[in-house]
């Protein structure tokens, strides 16, 4: 299989649409199947793919915590000056100026590819290959996996996981979709 090929696979994992939406198996489900069909040998690619997803995904977050925290200290010192002296121009006395506060346009044109990331878990879950283990554990930092890698985890050995699983448990809510599986595959670990 071709480079080509091969990424156009990995782009049919975004497709979540169900079997029914197509009248037979949807573009996932083919794509997972050609996975499987592939094997060990496009694993390290699939790997590479979710890591450099997972590290966008990490990067763009990371972004919009500093904008956030920018305008925040902003609006904070600027209602305490306004509350102290009243209306007018405190330019000076801010921390941030407001003409260097970061544009928010830029976090909000990212488009987060869960669908491509949740696809890639998936397909790597049925590989069942160990190597992507330590992938798998990263992208319980990522909630929009942690369901799927939590469950690929369970089948999956991987000795870093057990830190990250953790880490996940304090994060998910406990009523939600992904914390049983977090806690199975913690459980999985003890046996």
């Amino acid at each position: 299989m071709g480079t080509r090929e091969l990424e156009d696979l990995i782009s049919s994992l975004s497709v979540e649409l169900s079997s029914s939406d197509y009248g037979g198996p949807s573009p996932r489900d083919q794509a997972i199947e050609e996975v499987g069909e592939l094997g060990p040998q496009v694993v390290p690619a699939l790997i590479s793919r979710l890591e450099a997803l997972l590290a966008d995904t990490a990067d763009h977050r990371e972004k919009l915590a500093e904008v956030v925290d920018a305008w925040d200290i902003w609006y904070d010192e600027m209602d305490s000056l306004t509350a102290d002296h009243g209306l007018g121009d405190h330019e000076r006395h801010l921390t941030i100026r407001s003409e260097d506060l970061p544009s928010p346009d830029e976090v909000r044109r990212y488009r987060d590819p869960s669908r491509l990331k949740q696809g890639l878990v998936v397909a790597l879950h049925r590989l069942g290959d160990e190597r992507a283990g330590a992938v798998l554990a990263d992208a319980l930092r990522d909630p929009v996996c942690v369901h799927r890698a939590a469950l690929a985890l369970r089948d999956i050995r991987s000795d870093q996981a057990v830190p990250f699983l953790l880490d996940a448990a304090t994060l998910v809510d406990p009523d939600g979709m992904g914390f049983p599986e977090v806690v199975a595959a913690l459980l999985a670990r003890g046996r």
